[in-house]
């Protein structure tokens, strides 16, 4: 057989005269291995592991840095490692696959060792391990997303570093050594967002930087809005009394007449949802569906007013005007930009604490939140162009829908 004496020169392969024996069986393997190496080498395209652990208002943040990475074309496959609540927030990326699973911080902290969430934990590691990435990337530098990141096996990783006397330094357990490729972020800069598309050149140099979102634009009395009210927090801490949402509803109706309004909350949220709104008097209806929805929804209204969570981050991020109600956090590091942050610090001489407060059991308890006023929220509504935080985002006027 011409091919079998041909592989046999090519190969070294002993001679042999039944060639239907030993040799013919050497050729099959060295043509398999052949077509095997063939097939590795156009399969390993370049992969890369994205790590968004901690909570929703992080993971959309985080979709929003992971899809301007993509557009850098900084990989040829991609994937997402989240807990299961944020995967809706990544769906539809080109060429990612996600995997999910609880994690020991943030948003699936408390089950991961009450309700076995580590068993899912090392099932993605496995998972992840066996695609072998070639690089892993975290934008949050704590202690517990490094070591994660380590587990995943990519030879090259990518982890915040923030310097001394930064104030986010407040919010995670930082590492006293490095790991990977620290991204360098300096103390001057507060701004989150800032510092997110300072990580994005240091992963992927010459990236496109985000264009920016429209900035607020102050509404005038009279106009007939539909507005978005979000009053569910997951910690006390950031919960504005319900007195000062009933009082604030008055205020809106009386300076926007006509106007209808929309709770938002989680399913669990319903009951105290509907105790406020049994004491409003003005059009409303509440919205307590699935994650995926409430993305659909929040995208009709023409304002939010919510407070330092989740859904002031995912409104931002599809051009809703927000404004959030700040007590124990920085609102230079948190706002997103375009979003107008109302705080009023005063009496307690922790303000800001970053969600660590000590204010418990004194006559100040939670006055961060306790001492803004409905008219405080009224004023950022119609002369907000002062409260409007510093950013190296480029500014844009947005019209509003009468």
């Amino acid at each position: 057989m011409e091919s079998t004496g041909l592989y046999a020169m090519q190969f070294s392969l002993p001679n042999s005269t039944d060639n239907n024996g030993s040799n013919s069986r050497y050729v099959r393997r060295l043509q398999h291995a052949r077509r095997t190496a063939t097939h590795d080498s156009l399969s390993r395209m370049r992969t890369l592991c994205f790590l968004s652990a901690r909570n929703l208002g992080d993971a959309v943040l985080h979709a929003d840095f992971l899809k301007r990475l993509q557009r850098a074309n900084r990989a040829d496959r991609w994937i997402v490692w989240t807990f299961s609540q944020a995967s809706f927030l990544f769906e539809g990326l080109p060429n990612t696959e996600i995997i999910c699973s609880d994690f020991p911080m943030g948003m699936t902290g408390a089950a991961f060792l009450k309700k076995g969430g580590w068993r899912s934990f090392l099932v993605a590691v496995r998972r992840i391990r066996h695609k072998m990435p070639d690089e892993a990337v975290e934008v949050v530098g704590d202690l517990r997303e490094r070591l994660a990141l380590r587990l995943t096996g990519a030879p090259r990783l990518h982890s915040p570093e923030w310097e001394t006397g930064h104030p986010f330094r407040l919010h995670i357990h930082a590492l006293p050594f490095r790991l990977g490729r620290p991204m360098s972020v300096p103390a001057v800069m507060l701004n989150l967002h800032d510092a997110l598309a300072l990580m994005l050149d240091s992963v992927a140099p010459g990236a496109p930087i985000d264009s920016g979102r429209p900035l607020f634009t102050p509404f005038r009395s009279g106009q007939n809005l539909h507005i978005g009210l979000h009053p569910s927090a997951s910690v006390p801490f950031k919960l504005w009394p319900t007195a000062r949402w009933i009082e604030l509803v008055k205020q809106l109706c009386e300076t926007f007449p006509g106007s209808c309004f929309t709770l938002f909350g989680a399913p669990k949220d319903r009951p105290a949802l509907q105790d406020l709104a049994d004491s409003l008097d003005a059009p409303h209806n509440l919205f307590t569906e699935s994650l995926h929805d409430f993305k659909d929804h929040l995208s009709k209204i023409d304002i939010l007013i919510g407070l330092d969570s989740f859904s002031v981050h995912l409104a931002q991020s599809q051009s809703v005007p927000s404004i959030v109600l700040v007590g124990a956090n920085d609102p230079r590091i948190f706002t997103p930009p375009g979003v107008v942050s109302v705080t009023h610090p005063g009496r307690c001489p922790a303000q800001p604490c970053g969600g660590r407060p000590s204010c418990i059991g004194t006559n100040y308890q939670y006055s961060c939140m306790n001492d803004i006023t409905p008219q405080d929220v009224l004023h950022a509504m119609t002369l907000a162009s002062d409260l409007i935080p510093t950013t190296t985002h480029p500014k844009h006027d947005l019209t509003l829908s009468e």
